[in-house]
């Protein structure tokens, strides 16, 4: 770097200062350690030449003189710290206190050409107590100075710079949010969409002469936050069922849902089918008649998914109570959006229930695959960078129910 400095002759350094950019006033500042937690320190350095002019000519060279250093003995700061001129996403302390007694040095001079402020953002992946930090600058053919609780013995114009400035910085233990503890789960309860939507069933194929208007579908949504509410600044979905699955085609638009359960309930009655989706942002639902052409499905091959009063859920066509996904496209949508929050991550779940006097069983032959209700996983990182994969499971109840 071309350093100008170098050619003019030091004269006196007048002000060196660190304080938290954010809160000056206060004296200690908390990050966690995760390594992307930072806090911005903001330095103050006043320094004239010889002949009275400013020393330093623009805060890059303010930068590349000053270093971070213990306010006990004046060391740099070790490599359990990231020091970085730059400021990253996860910039913001936790909380600041003013519990740090600290002898406060002489109140700075009116701010001139000499002076400069520059930030320097910290931020570390040890978990540690408390450190007292002052702040350091090299002069060249000088030495050094800083704020340490002693000073240095470099001479500033004949007599030694003593001007003890500090902050403390408290390290404290990342969040996991692996650890369902971490988390918290709020079910806003069902809404009820419909409770006379039309299926009908495969007990007479050739004339479809059975219909049911009693079919119930309603939708809920299910929110996961962090559980000291944090803001979620990353959220990443992993798929859970495969994307050409031949059950795609069940909803309103071809977002796959991310888990399926088939269910009855005490009484063994009917047959509900639950679908949920995580962080859609499409509109997802079920269409308003169900098994509108089955007769001409039934004909073809097996369906993917159906229920049959069979016990042992032997596909037959005279017992095939009820088929998917064969939907009327002319009838109106019931989809809802998901409207997700930023903070949260929401989960849209879609329910069918199959209202009849008789029990209803998940056929044995369904190409439907086992794995429609495997757990998802979802990976977030919060405001102070703190991150960990949710594992979501899918309770294999009426109730819609999850667990994380």
């Amino acid at each position: 770097m071309n350093d100008n400095r170098n050619k003019k002759t030091f004269g006196l350094l007048y002000t060196l200062k660190i304080q938290f950019q954010n809160m000056p006033s206060f004296s200690s500042g908390f990050i966690y350690a995760n390594k992307k937690n930072q806090i911005e320190i903001l330095i103050t350095v006043d320094a004239i030449s010889e002949d009275g002019e400013p020393y330093f000519n623009n805060e890059r060279e303010v930068q590349d003189a000053t270093y971070l250093c213990s306010f006990f003995d004046g060391k740099p700061l070790n490599q359990n710290w990231q020091i970085s001129n730059e400021k990253g996403p996860f910039c913001k302390a936790v909380k600041y206190d003013t519990t740090l007694s600290r002898r406060e040095p002489p109140t700075l001079r009116t701010i001139t050409r000499s002076t400069f402020q520059i930030s320097k953002f910290i931020s570390s992946d040890i978990v540690n107590p408390a450190l007292e930090i002052a702040v350091g600058i090299n002069i060249p053919g000088i030495g050094n100075f800083d704020t340490s609780m002693n000073g240095t013995p470099t001479l500033n114009s004949g007599s030694v710079f003593k001007s003890p400035s500090r902050i403390s910085v408290s390290r404290i233990s990342p969040i996991d949010y692996t650890d369902n503890r971490n988390v918290m789960v709020i079910d806003k309860g069902w809404k009820y969409i419909m409770t006379d939507a039309l299926f009908r069933n495969g007990s007479n194929r050739h004339s479809s002469s059975y219909r049911n208007y009693a079919t119930i579908i309603r939708y809920k949504k299910i929110s996961i936050i962090t559980a000291n509410k944090y803001n979620i600044i990353e959220k990443r979905v992993s798929p859970t069922l495969p994307y050409s699955a031949p059950y795609k085609d069940w909803f309103y638009s071809t977002t796959m849902p991310h888990a399926m359960n088939y269910a009855t309930d005490d009484q063994a009655l009917g047959a509900y089918l639950t679908s949920w989706f995580i962080e859609t942002r499409d509109r997802v639902g079920y269409f308003h008649a169900i098994n509108e052409g089955w007769t001409e499905l039934t004909h073809k091959k097996k369906p993917p998914l159906y229920f049959t009063s069979m016990r042992n859920g032997e596909f037959n066509k005279k017992n095939t109570f009820s088929v998917w996904p064969q939907f009327s496209n002319d009838m109106p949508k019931l989809a809802r959006f998901s409207n997700n929050n930023q903070n949260s991550i929401t989960l849209v779940c879609h329910q069918i229930n199959l209202v009849d006097h008789i029990p209803l069983y998940l056929g044995a032959e369904c190409r439907a695959q086992s794995n429609t209700s495997l757990a998802s996983h979802v990976e977030i990182v919060d405001e102070f960078g703190n991150e960990g994969i949710m594992t979501i499971e899918y309770r294999h109840n009426i109730d819609g129910e999850i667990t994380v």
